[in-house]
C-alpha cells in the first residue's frame, strides 16, 4: 500500500503532530508523509493485517493487550496497554518503519537508552522489545494526560502555573542533554502530567529514528526511509520545529530550546508563535519571521517575556548556551542577573524593536555600562530611573572654586561684624 501524502495544503491539524517532511530541491514544495498505511476501502472493515493506529486496539503485542489508542503521529502510535495486571503506555512504530530492520533496530536502541535515563522529569521506560517485526517501548502511564490536553481544556495557563511546567521540562532536558541526548520533538503532547503536580518529558525516540542516517550537512543519506533519500527529509512537529532543522542542518540541544520557546509561548498565550495555513508557510515563518513578545498578548513579567524571545531567536548562537542557563535565570531573574543583566536587557530591547513595554525594570552595572563596556545612554522605560550622568572633572573644579569663595566671603563678614578686630577665644582655667 502507498503512503498517505498531504501536499501544499496540509491540514492545520498537522501543525502540532510529528511528521516526516520531504523537501524538494527542485522547488519549494513541502509534503508531509505518514508511515501508516491507508485503511482498506473495500472488503472487510478490519483486515487481518493492521494498517492504521486504531487497527491495533484489542490486539496483543509483546504480551501486552492494547486497550486504547492514546495518540498517533506520522511514525508511530501510543496505546494504553495491560500486562500481568500492570497498565502502561506502549509505543509502536508505524508498520512501514517497523518492517525496515535498520530503523527497527534504531527504535529499540532509542528505547534502551531511555531505560538508562532515570529522572523524575523524564517518563521512565519499563520494557523494550520486539514482537515479530514490531518494535515496542513500554513506559510508565501518567494518568493526568498531557500538557496539550490541559491546554485544549483551559486555553492557556497563568504564569505561576506555567513556570512550574517550564521548570520541570527544563530539569528533564538538562539531564537528557548531559547524557548527550537531543529530544528533537519538544511540544505539549510530549509533556506528561500525573495529576498530582509531577511533569515529565516523553517520546524521546520517534523524532530521532530517521536522524541517524544523515551526513555532515544534515542531509538524509542511505538507510533512512525509502523515497526520502533523493530529496532529503526532516522529522519534527511543524509548529515547534527549529529553523536549523527546517534548513537541513543538524539539530542539537539549542534546537530543543527553540522548541521549548514555542511551547512556552503556546502555554502562556494559548496561541502558536508562528501559525500558518500550510506547512510550507509555517516553515517560512520559523525561518524568516521574528516572534512577537508574549506581553503583546497577555500580561507577563518582563523576565519571562525576555526569556521566551531569546529562546525563539533564529540564530542558535543567540539562544541560551545550555538548558541549565535558562533554568537558572528563570529561578533567579533574567534581566537582573548580577553578571549579564545589562546584556540581557540590551537583547530584550533589541528584540522589542528598540522599545520596551511599560513596567520594564533592569538593573545597571555600577559603571553604567553593559557587559561589553558600552555606555548605556537611554533610560529603559518611564518606570526605570534615568541612568546617572557622569560628572566631568571641569565641573568638579568649578564647584570647588565656588565653595572656597563662599567660605572666604563668610570669613570677611565675620571680621567686619567684630569691629575690624580678630575674634579671640579666651581659655578659662579650671579651678582645682
Amino acid at each position: 500500500m502507498r503512503r498517505g501524502v498531504n501536499r501544499e495544503g496540509a491540514r492545520p491539524a498537522d501543525e502540532e503532530r510529528t511528521v516526516v517532511v520531504s523537501l524538494s530541491r527542485a522547488r519549494t514544495q513541502v509534503s508531509a508523509t505518514s508511515f501508516w498505511e491507508e485503511a482498506p476501502t473495500t472488503g472487510t472493515a478490519r483486515s487481518a493485517r493492521p494498517a492504521t493506529p486504531s487497527d491495533y486496539v484489542d490486539r496483543a503485542v509483546g504480551g501486552f493487550r492494547l486497550v486504547e489508542l492514546l495518540g498517533s503521529g506520522a511514525m508511530g502510535a501510543v496505546y494504553k496497554a495491560e500486562k500481568n495486571g500492570r497498565t502502561v503506555a506502549l509505543k509502536l512504530l508505524a508498520p512501514q518503519l517497523a518492517r525496515m530492520p535498520e530503523l527497527r533496530r534504531r527504535f529499540l536502541r532509542e528505547g534502551r537508552i531511555q531505560e538508562g535515563m532515570r529522572h523524575p522529569n523524564i517518563v521512565p521506560v519499563i520494557e523494550t522489545g520486539q514482537d515479530v517485526d514490531l518494535g515496542y517501548i513500554a513506559m510508565e502511564l501518567l494518568t493526568g494526560g498531557s500538557l496539550a490536553d490541559l491546554l485544549r481544556a483551559r486555553g492557556r495557563l497563568p504564569e505561576d502555573e506555567a513556570r512550574q511546567v517550564f521548570h520541570a521540562v527544563l530539569t528533564g532536558l538538562i539531564h537528557a542533554h548531559e547524557q548527550g541526548y537531543v529530544h528533537r520533538d519538544i511540544k505539549p503532547d510530549n509533556v506528561m502530567l500525573d495529576g498530582r503536580g509531577r511533569v515529565a518529558l516523553s517520546d524521546f525516540g520517534l523524532a530521532g529514528i530517521l536522524g541517524g542516517g544523515r551526513d555532515s550537512t544534515g542531509t538524509a543519506t542511505e538507510g533512512t526511509a525509502a523515497g526520502l533519500t533523493q530529496t532529503g527529509a526532516i522529522v519534527g512537529t511543524p509548529a515547534y520545529i527549529a529553523p536549523e532543522q527546517i534548513q537541513g542542518r543538524e539539530a542539537d540541544h539549542r534546537s530543543d530550546l527553540y522548541s521549548l520557546g514555542c511551547l512556552m509561548f503556546r502555554t502562556l498565550t494559548g496561541s502558536l508563535p508562528f501559525p500558518g495555513p500550510t506547512i510550507t508557510e509555517l516553515f517560512e515563518q520559523h525561518v524568516k519571521s521574528r516572534a512577537s513578545p508574549v506581553s503583546r498578548f497577555v500580561a507577563v513579567t518582563d523576565d519571562l517575556d525576555a526569556i521566551v524571545l531569546r529562546l525563539l531567536d533564529k540564530d542558535p548562537r543567540r539562544r541560551f548556551a545550555v538548558a541549565g542557563e535558562d533554568l537558572r535565570v528563570i529561578e533567579e531573574g533574567y534581566l537582573e542577573d548580577p553578571v549579564l543583566g545589562i546584556e540581557h536587557a540590551r537583547m530584550y530591547r533589541n528584540a522589542m524593536g528598540g522599545r520596551l513595554e511599560e513596567g520594564f525594570v533592569a538593573k545597571t552595572l555600577p559603571s553604567d555600562q553593559d557587559a561589553h563596556g558600552t555606555e548605556l545612554r537611554a533610560a529603559t522605560s518611564a518606570r526605570t530611573k534615568p541612568l546617572s550622568k557622569k560628572v566631568s572633572l571641569g565641573t568638579l573644579c568649578l564647584l570647588g572654586g565656588f565653595c572656597v569663595a563662599a567660605v572666604g566671603l563668610l570669613a570677611l563678614v565675620a571680621v567686619l561684624l567684630s569691629g575690624g578686630q580678630p575674634v579671640r577665644v579666651e581659655e578659662t582655667a579650671q579651678e582645682p
